[in-house]
């Protein structure tokens, strides 16, 4: 409720230092592309040198403000994390993204782009990768994942369990 979604809405959480390479302004583009029926609202937590663009940005744009919140850094991604529906991460270039593990441990699903060391995180059973540097391709994703959620399907549950599955056998210390 402090980030306003509705009851009967989803939160996409999205984690990440906010510099081109995180891929931020492509995930605005990819929700400025949603369905307007989609209960969804996307909060992006970090700090960084793209923060008050994306937030100006945000603002600017009564669509994505209804949409994003832009929530700069914060010391509670842990709660977050748990609030959230499921994660996104728009990276152009990542090498092992913390964020991801923390999805991963968090029992929540993700969407991410197909870069770096992301696939090795998220794998075919944990989540949907895309390509990066395409928000259609993001925009689909997201709305995909958002129906599993909404729908409660057996698919979801299951990447819900199969993240927590993988942090345990590959992350956990």
């Amino acid at each position: 409720s402090e980030l306003g979604v509705p009851a009967d809405g989803l939160l996409a959480m999205c984690v990440s230092l906010t510099r081109p390479e995180k891929g931020h302004k492509d995930l605005v583009e990819a929700v400025r592309l949603l369905p307007d029926e989609l209960p969804l609202v996307v909060a992006m937590a970090g700090d960084g040198p793209l923060l008050e663009e994306i937030r100006t940005t945000v603002e600017l744009d009564p669509l994505l403000d209804k949409r994003i919140r832009v929530l700069g850094f914060r010391r509670d991604v842990p709660d977050l994390m748990v609030a959230a529906d499921f994660v996104v991460h728009p990276s152009l270039e990542d090498a092992l993204p913390t964020a991801l593990i923390s999805a991963l441990a968090s029992s929540r699903p993700i969407v991410a782009t197909n870069v770096g060391g992301i696939p090795d995180i998220v794998g075919h059973d944990c989540g949907i990768l895309v390509e990066p540097g395409n928000p259609v391709a993001l925009s689909a994703g997201i709305a995909e994942m958002a129906s599993a959620a909404l729908s409660g399907s057996a698919e979801f549950e299951d990447m819900c369990r199969a993240g927590r599955d993988k942090y345990e056998s590959t992350f956990s210390a």
